[in-house]
């Protein structure tokens, strides 16, 4: 008897290890489908600098666009030094708009505007306004 159940217990564990390999080979090829579809619907990611007049800083910025509109856009983002941004910014053109067209050049596009937000100065919030360029855009 203790042969039999041995028998059923490895046969158990040796079924539910390869049904367990097999599931997991399938769902990391679902995976694997749904991330490039994922990262095809990330926005471009807008990397450039913030001047605040007030304290004649330049904050290195990284933006997303939310709503675009023509060549306008209504971005977010944040600040490396610490602090969450809204940005309103014009989009001039780029280098492939020039007719240049290698693919590190064609991730250098201008976009300038006016953002203001919310930095982290140690336990407080300051509020930050000022001019942005953001001239790279990186694509996902």
């Amino acid at each position: 008897m203790k042969k039999i159940l041995s028998f059923v217990v490895v046969a158990l564990v040796g079924m539910s290890l390869v049904s367990g390999v097999y599931a997991a080979e399938t769902s990391t090829t679902a995976n694997a489908v749904q991330v490039s579809e994922l990262l095809k619907a990330i926005p471009n990611a807008n990397q450039g600098g913030m001047w605040i007049p007030g304290t004649q800083e330049v904050e290195y910025i990284s933006t997303w666009p939310f709503l675009t509109y023509q060549r306008v856009s209504l971005e977010g983002g944040y600040l490396t030094a610490g602090g969450l941004l809204g940005v309103l910014s014009y989009d001039v053109g780029g280098l492939k708009d020039l007719g240049v067209n290698t693919p590190i050049l064609n991730l250098i596009e201008l976009n300038i505007g006016v953002g203001g937000g919310v930095k982290y100065v140690g336990d407080k919030n300051v509020w930050v306004g000022g001019v942005t360029g953001t001239l790279i855009k990186l694509h996902f």
